[in-house]
């Protein structure tokens, strides 16, 4: 699943930009959020037991509501207009940052323990971006 989620992330890399040229960045935005949005609805309701809606708390709209608008249809508008503006190999870097970022305040506000595999990736992730700023590939004339 971790693979084939990564071809389809590669595509996304890719064909953002190739659409975006022809195409409104939000148009393709709303699309790919409502297309994600029936396609989580249709597989939650397959494989899931269903809720009873009554029990659940003004809690868990609050937090469903923040991951809805924040997390999912904030995040892709900010990234897919980004990505139409930098080369995909570019945007592809840079969002690999979000595990650095992720494990960085995972370790600041929650106390996770800072390990040497830890730092390890964080290096190697940061090492990569740096490398592939500081020397960028030539390009093919």
């Amino acid at each position: 699943m971790t693979l084939l989620s990564a071809v389809f992330f590669a595509l996304h890399m890719v064909m953002v930009p190739v659409f975006a040229d022809r195409r409104d960045i939000m148009t393709i935005t709303i699309v790919q959020i409502g297309t994600s949005g029936l396609c989580g609805i249709a597989i939650g309701a397959l494989s899931e037991p269903m809720p009873a809606f009554s029990s659940l708390g003004i809690d868990f709209w609050v937090q469903l509501g923040y991951l809805v608008i924040f997390a999912s249809c904030l995040a892709m508008v900010f990234q897919n207009v980004a990505q139409a503006k930098i080369p995909p190999a570019q945007a592809s870097l840079l969002l690999s940052l979000e595990s650095v970022f992720g494990v960085a305040f995972s370790v600041l506000l929650y106390g996770e323990e800072l390990t040497w595999m830890l730092l390890a990736g964080f290096a190697l992730i940061f090492c990569a971006i740096v490398i592939s700023e500081i020397f960028p590939r030539p390009k093919k004339e």
